[in-house]
Formats: structure tokens, C-alpha cells, sequence
């Protein structure tokens, strides 16, 4: 109904581009005034996939995870996973480093059981011939990049995450590796169609973006 106002509720992993939530809402209100965003970040996966299973939110970006019955979803790209070291890291003048030379470096992490990310990171170390030596787990992307730059320890994380500029902190590609992690939108099946399929296209522009 013109002017009615729609409500639509996303949530987002933290480890999505950052530029990701303030793009969309931007465009989608622009193109429907009525709507009402809601909008969660820095979640987990398995937050993002409780939320929509319960009905809290309507749409998900989120890493693969297992989603509820009624749930809908599509992959919005794969995505290297990149060293993150602190700028005083013997590695980290190099161009690359290989996996392998992180082996006895402490690691920061997401807690293991609901986070995508960290099963690829100990699914690569595991194949580069080490178990990661997890000092630290955080829940927020954020505070992990953080950590990573004032020394706490050595993490990997999507490349997206380059675009998080934090001073004391470099990016580096595996030389010896090449784990990826995929970025999925998911959705309630009752979720408006239009809606759904407006959020997927920008969300889709934006990544071809190269945002």
C-alpha cells in the first residue's frame, strides 16, 4: 500500500565488508521511501541463521553455515582467506607468507563452534601441516583486527576485511595455501519477494563493485 510503512529486518556477519550495510541502506530507501531497515551487524553466522530460523530477521548475510527448513539462500561470492599480522611481524615486509611460517605464532580467532571462518582457518592450517596455537577468541571482527594490530597474535580473515584499515596491521596473501570462504545472503521463504530480490541485486552491484 503506498505509504504504508514496510518494515525489514537484516542482519550481517562480521566479517562482511563493512561498506556493505551503509550502501544498501542508502540505495533501498532511496528506491522505497516506506521502508523501515533494521539493521544487525557484526553478528556470527550461526547468529545470522538463529536469527532468521526464529523469525527475528527477514535476511541474513552470512558465512556457510547449516540453515533451518524455510530458509532460501544464495552464494554472493567466494573470497580468499589473507594473513593478518602486526606491522612488527618478521613476515611482515614480505609481498606473501606462507602458512606454514605462522606455525608458531599465536593465532586470534572466532570461537571455533559457531564460526564459519574459523573452521577454514583450522581446516588450512590443518592441511599446511599444523594445528593453529589459539590464544584468543573474539566474537566481533572488529575487536579481532584489533587485537591482531597491537601484537596480541597473527590471524586469517576474508580479504574483504583489507578494506578495514587499521593502523599496526598488514594484509598479506598465502603464498602456500589458498583456503576460500564463501559469503552467502539467506531469507526467509515468507520474506517479501520484491524486497528479497531488490536487497539481492544491490547487494550483488556492490560486491562486483568492489566494495
Amino acid at each position: 500500500h503506498a505509504g504504508e510503512e514496510v518494515r525489514f529486518r537484516l542482519g550481517f556477519v562480521g566479517s562482511a565488508p563493512y561498506s556493505l550495510m551503509p550502501g544498501l541502506a542508502r540505495g533501498m530507501q532511496s528506491d522505497q521511501p516506506e521502508l523501515r531497515l533494521e539493521l544487525t551487524g557484526e553478528l556470527l553466522s550461526a547468529d545470522v541463521a538463529a536469527g532468521l530460523a526464529a523469525g527475528r530477521l527477514d535476511l541474513g548475510v552470512l558465512r556457510p553455515v547449516r540453515l533451518a527448513e524455510g530458509l532460501l539462500s544464495r552464494t554472493l561470492r567466494s573470497e580468499p582467506l589473507v594473513a593478518a599480522l602486526p606491522v612488527g611481524h618478521p613476515a611482515a615486509s614480505g609481498e606473501s607468507v606462507a602458512l606454514a611460517a605462522l606455525a608458531s605464532d599465536p593465532f586470534v580467532c572466532h570461537p571455533r563452534k559457531p564460526s564459519a571462518t574459523a573452521d577454514a582457518v583450522a581446516l588450512a592450517c590443518a592441511a599446511a601441516g599444523f594445528e593453529p596455537d589459539v590464544r584468543t577468541t573474539v566474537r566481533k571482527t572488529a575487536t579481532l583486527v584489533s587485537l591482531v594490530a597491537s601484537g596480541v597474535g597473527v590471524a586469517l580473515v576474508p580479504e574483504s576485511l583489507r578494506a578495514l584499515r587499521v593502523p599496526g596491521i598488514v594484509y598479506l596473501p598465502l603464498s602456500d595455501a589458498s583456503p576460500r570462504v564463501d559469503l552467502l545472503a539467506a531469507w526467509r521463504a515468507s520474506a517479501p519477494p520484491s524486497l528479497v530480490a531488490n536487497t539481492l541485486r544491490r547487494l550483488e552491484g556492490q560486491l562486483r563493485g568492489g566494495s
